[in-house]
Order: structure tokens, then C-alpha cells, then sequence
């Protein structure tokens, strides 16, 4: 077992070890969507975000160590600090290329649609192409878990949660300004049904059929926007 006080990522130990005591960076969500949060980083940053993400995947976040991500990448432990400042901010990181991945896939598919039953089809489709991605989830839901250790990464993903409402709003056709109360309900169901499925697909794997319940998901969602084609 990984002693959390000698090599993790929590702060404690190491003097290199990635501390809590700075700031965590702020996000810009609203360009998830269409930008890759790599694609700002050096090729050794993307290195290390690749390998945080492959390590929470296979040994959890208790096998999130300066030790496992340098045996990963071969980079100078100083370069973790360098590009992430702390555990939070790597955290985030990792968060946000997950969201990359979700948001531009469904967001490609959707927003060249117009309105009605083609576009809440694409966009069931597009949740069981999240759901069905059993390694992202596994990372997200470990992440999930530390939040409830760390302040700075339960703030960021609570922005990531506002965000992504809002990014389904969006996709209803709606936005903070404009949407009925029921649309704003609406988002939020989205989002919940979309996470509640890919903890089953994670929990169950494949031999859970999705395809029954979307298909009925789609047709509340047709009915709830007054569309019963």
C-alpha cells in the first residue's frame, strides 16, 4: 500500500512533493468544448497529464505519486510543480481533459442540428458514447471522491457541474436568461441521468443493456419539449 505520507500527492512528505498550499487555477469551460486543455500544454506537460490520467485509471488515486508518474514518464520530478503547482491543480487538469472529451464529441454532433427529435436523438447518442466510456468514468469517480478531502478540487468540480448544466441547457435550445424553469430542470436531469448510467455501465460493464432506457429517456425528453414525433 502507497504510505500517503511519504510520496503521495497530498502535500505531506517530499519536499518536492506537489503541495496544497497554492492557489488553484482558474478554468475556462466555455472553450472546452471546441479546445483540447492539451493542446496548451508542452509536449512534457501532456506527457504527465496522460499518465496522471492512465494511473487513476489502473491503480486509483491512491497510486497517484510523484514516484508512479515519474516512473511513468521519465520526467524530472520538478516538472510536476512546474506545470500543475499542486495536487488540486493536476486534479483539475485531469478533469478537464476528461471534459474535453465528453463535450466536444456530443457538442460536434449537436450543435449542426436543428431543433426537435434530430437533435435530442443525436444527443442520446451522444450520452451513451459518454456512458459507455468506462475508463473516463473510473478516472472522473475517483477524482469524485477526493473532493470530499480537498476544498480547492470540490470547488473546481463544481464549476465543471455549472458548466456542463449549462452546456445542456445550451443544447435544449435554452440559456440562464431566456430558459423556463422546467428547460432549467430539464439540463439538470441530463446531466444526472448521463452520470447515473455511466456508473452503472462502470459498475456492471457491458452486459448492461443502455439502449432500453435512452430510448425512453429520448422520448421524455421529445414530450418534455413538446415534441411527440
Amino acid at each position: 500500500m502507497v504510505d500517503p505520507t511519504h510520496d503521495s500527492l497530498s502535500g505531506a512528505g517530499k519536499q518536492d512533493a506537489v503541495g496544497r498550499d497554492e492557489r488553484l487555477p482558474p478554468t475556462r469551460y466555455a472553450r472546452l468544448g471546441t479546445e483540447d486543455p492539451l493542446s496548451a500544454l508542452p509536449p512534457t506537460g501532456r506527457t504527465i497529464l496522460a499518465a496522471s490520467r492512465a494511473i487513476v485509471a489502473r491503480d486509483g488515486m491512491q497510486g497517484l505519486t510523484i514516484d508512479a508518474i515519474v516512473e511513468e514518464t521519465k520526467v524530472n520530478r520538478s516538472a510536476i510543480r512546474y506545470y500543475f503547482g499542486n495536487k488540486a491543480g493536476l486534479l483539475a487538469a485531469v478533469v478537464d481533459s476528461l471534459l474535453h472529451d465528453t463535450a466536444a464529441a456530443v457538442s460536434r454532433e449537436t450543435s449542426k442540428l436543428p431543433g426537435g427529435a434530430e437533435r435530442v436523438d443525436a444527443f442520446v447518442l451522444g450520452m451513451r458514447a459518454i456512458a459507455d466510456d468506462s475508463e473516463s468514468f473510473g478516472v472522473f469517480f475517483n477524482i469524485i471522491g477526493e473532493t470530499m478531502r480537498n476544498d480547492q478540487i470540490k470547488a473546481h468540480m463544481a464549476e465543471l457541474y455549472r458548466y456542463f448544466y449549462d452546456l445542456h441547457l445550451n443544447w435544449l435550445g435554452g440559456s440562464q436568461t431566456t430558459a423556463s424553469e422546467d428547460l432549467k430542470a430539464l439540463a439538470r436531469l441530463l446531466v444526472a441521468v448521463t452520470d447515473g448510467l455511466g456508473a452503472q455501465r462502470l459498475l456492471e460493464g457491458a452486459d448492461l443493456d443502455l439502449g432500453a432506457p435512452l430510448a425512453l429517456f429520448s422520448r421524455m425528453v421529445r414530450s418534455a419539449l413538446g415534441d411527440t414525433t
